[in-house]
Parts: structure tokens; C-alpha cells; sequence
């Protein structure tokens, strides 16, 4: 179980990607 702690990088990067996708759409609308 202590090794599904390891993906933390691969689920940090992967949750930047949808910050950063998310942040996109909001400027698009916003802006």
C-alpha cells in the first residue's frame, strides 16, 4: 500500500495539467 504513495509526482503533474487546462477555459471566458 505504501508504494501507491510513489504515483504522487505522476498525480501531481497530471493534476497541473488540468489546473492549467481548467485556468485556460476560465481566462477564455472570463477574459
Amino acid at each position: 500500500m505504501g508504494k501507491q504513495y510513489y504515483n504522487d509526482s505522476d498525480f501531481v503533474s497530471r493534476m497541473s495539467e488540468e489546473l492549467a487546462s481548467m485556468s485556460e477555459e476560465l481566462t477564455a471566458t472570463t477574459g
